[in-house]
């Protein structure tokens, strides 16, 4: 900086018009706001005060970019210099289409935008979030949540004539079997358009929340808003934990914490907590028919998870999590509880799975394809089972030579399946819920994931070519289904139906014509209907040499590799006779006996060990 400066007392924005008020011991002839190519006089007002209008930006710059403007004084001696600022207050940006810049050296350097629009606040009025901001020049826009999953645009709306703006935003919405869930998980961006699918413009951080971020708590989020170093506005929406339930020290004491004796209730989990389904699910509606006063929690990732009447949702790491874990005298999950969670003395484990592996697991595979730390948490993880539910006696094979568990294991129909075979709800209900047509035919694809990619999607070009090869069959809907290891990719074709988000897979197994999968075992779940199974995937010997498998399942149904050899093997299924068979007539009562089992051990009751082995009939 020099050693007699221009310096200036203030600059004021209203649009495009700028006003600058200099010191008084500044001695200049007059100033000017330069960009390349581009200069701009400052009319003299005052003494001290020198005001313009900037020329309005060209269309460019409509959705995208700023113009960068320096102000230069013109001195009595006739040499342009920089203009420097009195204090740092340019580091608040303002809301105006005109603001300043920051400049290390601390000189003047405002930044032009055809339009500027900002967020200034944010708060949280019970189960909504408030954002308040402004649109400078005015003009009423839609300003919405965006994910890369979701689009959320506000359930209210208020815009006034000085460009300022409240737009609220609901935080829960109705689940998938039509419950209270939380609407928002994980990052999100606030952007704008003229309609809420054009809504790709970024919003800016203005005013204080440019620099300190605002955090909202509530019922069902914790959430974040923040201006980045970009000056983007994002929202975080993690679990509703507290101060001291997100802190590293704050977790070792609820780990760590005496919660008191054992009590008369059931943990349930399912896929980490992703969802509220699966065998846990039909053990937890047989419990909750027979003995409803039961405290029955479900373990859940965060708030979005639906979970059925009768459940109590309890969020992974919260207090009310570690209690209830550790305080239930049953525990049923179909997968594995996060690693620190200590299975106590007179707790029952039972670890029903999801299916039947075609695909190797665990300890089956080479040790360089399985991460040393899940090799020694799933160990840790078999050592706490109880009882293991396999479907078949060759899965019960797979399975303890996978996990090298050396207890317990009852051979039975998974509990889910009893939904296939003696569901009370229709097929044509199930179909009117999906909203397809009653009379068509139905192809439910359901591919498993790719380890090579642990975020893999289904509607990749090779995907999309079948999918959509397999929707131009005549009155034909295709059902993708994801794993929930992966996601599947928008496809646009209107016989075609993303149905990863429905609650039950086994609804659509009871609708689906056929099945088409590759190495997921919901080919043994479909065959109990006696309708037919195909398995395609065009890397299948990739697949098998990378990965490897227990069998490919040839007694169930043919393979192919080739996408047109799958619409003709399709077609054919399609125009020949698909008559379904029942088989589920003794399955109610091996889930309610299994059922009491677990009752009676959430009861402390004492079994006779040999009276355990054969508790439930079947298994």
């Amino acid at each position: 900086m020099p050693t007699d400066p221009v310096v200036v007392k203030n600059v004021d924005f209203r649009g495009r018009n700028v006003t600058v008020t200099l010191d008084r011991s500044a001695k200049v002839r007059g100033l000017t706001l330069h960009n390349a190519g581009n200069k701009v006089e400052l009319e003299a007002i005052g003494p001290s005060i020198f005001s313009t209008t900037l020329p309005e930006l060209s269309e460019r710059f409509r959705t995208h970019g700023e113009r960068q403007w320096a102000l230069l004084a013109r001195t009595t001696e006739g040499n342009e210099v920089d203009v420097y600022h009195a204090s740092v207050d340019y580091l608040l940006p303002g809301t105006s289409c005109v603001r300043l810049s920051a400049n290390s050296a601390g000189k003047v350097r405002l930044a032009q935008r055809f339009r500027r629009v900002t967020v200034t606040g944010a708060t949280n009025d019970r189960d909504r979030l408030l954002i308040i901001g402004r649109i400078d020049p005015p003009e009423r826009l839609k300003i919405v949540l965006k994910s890369s999953e979701q689009t959320i645009k506000p359930a209210e709306y208020a815009f006034h004539a000085d460009g300022s703006y409240t737009a609220v935003y609901d935080l829960t919405t109705t689940g998938a079997e039509g419950g209270k869930v939380a609407a928002l998980a994980g990052g999100y961006h606030l952007k704008y358009g003229e309609t809420t699918n054009r809504a790709d413009s970024w919003v800016r951080a203005a005013g204080k929340l440019a620099i300190r971020p605002v955090n909202c708590f509530t019922e069902w989020n914790t959430l974040r808003v923040e201006g980045k170093n970009s000056s983007a506005v994002s929202v975080i929406a993690s679990p509703p934990w507290s101060a001291s339930e997100r802190s590293k020290y704050g977790r070792y004491r609820l780990r760590n914490k005496d919660w008191g004796p054992l009590t008369y209730s059931i943990v349930f989990e399912s896929y980490s907590g992703k969802n509220a389904n699966d065998n846990p699910r039909a053990i937890f509606d047989a419990i909750n028919e027979i003995r409803p006063e039961i405290p029955l929690y479900w373990s859940v990732r965060d708030r979005r998870v639906d979970v059925p009447t009768g459940g109590i949702a309890i969020v992974e790491g919260t207090a009310e999590w570690h209690k209830a874990l550790a305080t239930s005298r049953v525990l049923v999950n179909n997968n594995n509880f996060p690693y620190y969670v200590e299975k106590r003395s007179g707790q029952f484990y039972l670890q029903t799975w999801h299916g039947t592996p075609i695909k190797k697991l665990l300890n089956d595979l080479p040790r360089k394809k399985t991460p040393l730390t899940y090799r020694r948490n799933m160990k840790a993880e078999a050592g706490k089972w109880d009882l293991l539910l396999a479907q078949s006696n060759e899965s019960e094979t797979r399975l303890r030579s996978a996990f090298q568990y050396k207890g317990e294991v009852s051979v039975c129909e998974y509990p889910r399946n009893y939904r296939i075979l003696t569901s009370k709800i229709t097929e044509d209900q199930i179909k009117t819920n999906l909203n397809i047509d009653i009379n068509g035919k139905k192809i439910l694809y359901a591919p498993t994931w790719r380890d090579q990619n642990r975020l893999s999607a289904i509607g990749t070009n090779e995907d999309l070519e079948s999918i959509e090869l397999l929707a131009d069959l005549p009155n034909t809907t295709v059902l993708v289904r994801g794993h929930h290891m992966s996601k599947v990719l928008p496809i646009y074709n209107d016989s075609v139906i993303d149905v990863s988000s429905y609650p039950h897979v086994e609804d659509l197994i009871r609708i689906a014509d056929i099945l088409v999968t590759d190495f997921s075992s919901v080919a043994y779940d479909f065959q109990l209907t006696g309708k037919p199974v195909l398995f395609y995937a065009k890397d299948r010997e990739e697949y098998v040499e990378h990965r490897g498998v227990y069998e490919l399942g040839e007694n169930i149904g043919k393979w192919t590799s080739d996408p047109s050899e799958l619409v003709v093997e399709v077609g054919k299924l399609l125009n020949g006779s698909l008559n379904a068979t029942n088989s589920g007539e003794s399955l109610d009562g091996e889930v309610e006996s299994l059922a009491q089992y677990l009752i009676s051990l959430a009861r402390d009751e004492k079994w006779p060990v040999e009276t355990q082995k054969g508790a439930f009939n079947g298994c």
